[in-house]
């Protein structure tokens, strides 16, 4: 009772401060909602450069042996826009879908990678196609990320 017959207001230092604060939490709830916004819309818009390499005009992604011991092999070279980081592999099957992030597959500007990936033909059956999806770092001292957008898709796999 005693507040509501004061005639006194809330000193002006203290409405500054509460002003303060407001604006303060407004901002980050702005910042924190443009911040998702961007990352849910980000696309990869570098061209990597990223392609199979050809011999004889024939790409080199290969398969072999059989059952559970069997691989896959391709070689990959790099455009000179940017370091691939790292790749991802994604083998699609007659039964199931392999993916899996290949270690030590950094690729430098300008540099190939070969590579030779166990794979389960009893588990996943046979190959019906192969991509590879680039990882890159677009800003120094960001995350890498995957860039869908510069993925290698090949159908037509023969045996090594």
């Amino acid at each position: 009772m005693i507040i509501l017959k004061s005639k006194k207001g809330v000193s002006p230092l203290i409405a500054t401060v509460l002003l303060l604060i407001v604006a303060i939490i407004v901002g980050v709830m702005v910042m924190s909602w443009g911040r998702a916004q961007l990352e849910e819309a980000s696309e990869c818009t570098l061209d990597v450069g990223l392609f199979f390499v050809e011999l004889n005009n024939v790409p080199q992604v290969c398969y072999a042996g059989s059952g559970a011991t069997g691989t896959v092999t391709f070689i990959v070279e790099n455009g000179v826009a940017a370091e691939v980081e790292g790749l991802q592999l994604r083998i699609i099957g007659s039964k199931s879908i392999y993916t899996t992030t290949l270690p030590e597959s950094y690729i430098d500007k300008g540099f190939s990678l070969m590579k030779t990936v166990p794979y389960d033909f009893n588990l996943f059956g046979n190959i019906r196609q192969v991509r590879l999806v680039p990882e890159i770092r677009l800003f120094p001292n960001q995350d890498p990320l995957f860039c869908i957008e510069q993925a290698l898709t090949i159908e037509d796999i023969g045996l090594c």
